[in-house]
């Protein structure tokens, strides 16, 4: 599976909502995990379906799956260095990320589920969301906080 490097159409554009519950959605859930355990470098905790050349929105973070998730960002705000598979490789950017979300999302059969999030878990859910809305890392990359 290959995963697609910025500036790739695909990647640029919002994602289109999962209204297919069957074979397909199940598909590419599969077709994710594949790609995050064949990476060649970094740790791989997250993979979005735009990276992979699948406009729907639907990404695994730390082995969860996310179908048509919503967040809530919290105000408070944290630091970090974060990279990127559809970006150079080995390339870091620093990223201020809310420290927690509140995220609502369908599984794979299509069942709604709410959770908060916190700390790196909060960190890695709101990159791969960014996938689905045409973003990442290096678009949201910040040498000063956002509240300066």
């Amino acid at each position: 599976m290959k995963i697609l490097k910025y500036p790739n159409p695909i990647l640029l554009e919002k994602a289109k909502p999962v209204e297919d519950f069957g074979p397909s959605l199940f598909a590419l859930v599969q077709n994710l995990t594949h790609a995050i355990r064949n990476v060649e470098w970094g740790n791989p905790v997250g993979m979005a379906a735009p990276q992979i050349g699948d406009s729907r929105r639907v990404f695994i973070a730390e082995g969860d799956v996310y179908v048509n998730p919503e967040i809530q960002l919290s105000n408070q705000q944290d630091h970090a260095i974060e990279g990127c598979y559809s970006l150079e490789e080995n390339k870091d950017y620093p990223v201020w990320r809310a420290q927690s979300v509140w995220i609502k999302y369908q599984d794979i059969k299509g069942e709604w589920h709410e959770k908060k999030l916190s700390g790196f878990q909060a960190r890695v859910v709101q990159q791969e969301f960014d996938h689905l809305e045409g973003k990442s890392c290096a678009s949201e990359s910040q040498e000063v906080s956002p509240q300066q």
